[in-house]
């Protein structure tokens, strides 16, 4: 379920608040048995001047057992006036995976992955968004990803991606 505002001014949007709690009972376990996992978290979309945009997603699991037991995640989005593209956006987050307790617990002997998971799973990212036509985003990024799953040995993860978005 989700609680959402969107203030406007002038007939503009300025943001968006919202909270939300999640439930589903088709997840697993650390040992893989079935397991319900619940949680909760909330979304910020501010507009600071004309093409500016700060964001922030808290989420955190309140019951189950998975690798990460919360998530934090920060950024800037500005518009593209500035150069002549109205409708694209260049963009940056950074964000943090916090590995769960059942987790660090649960690897602490090396059992399950190896290493002993600890502290969170860090990421960078850069994206740039293209507004091809009013239907179509296409969205071109890099990640950054440093101690992957909370292991503080695994080198440093670089993945590229393109997402497209279609609307009508």
């Amino acid at each position: 379920g989700q609680l959402e505002a969107s203030p406007t001014m002038d007939g503009e949007p300025t943001a968006n608040y919202r909270l939300y709690a999640w439930t589903n009972g088709r997840t697993r376990n650390l040992d893989d048995q079935p397991q319900r996992h619940t949680g909760i978290g909330m979304s910020i979309d501010q507009r600071v001047g004309d093409e500016a945009n700060l964001f922030a997603r808290l989420g955190r699991r309140t019951s189950g057992d998975g690798k990460f037991d919360s998530a934090a995640t920060f950024g800037l989005e500005h518009g593209g006036k500035a150069w002549g593209r109205g409708g694209d956006a260049v963009g940056v987050a950074v964000g943090w995976l916090k590995t769960g307790s059942a987790w660090r617990n649960a690897t602490a002997d090396g059992s399950r992955a190896g290493y002993a998971a600890s502290g969170a799973e860090r990421i960078a990212e850069l994206y740039y968004r293209m507004r091809l036509n009013q239907h179509l985003d296409i969205t071109p990024d890099l990640q950054l990803i440093q101690r992957a799953g909370g292991n503080g040995d695994a080198p440093l993860v670089h993945v590229l991606g393109v997402r497209a978005t279609l609307g009508f």
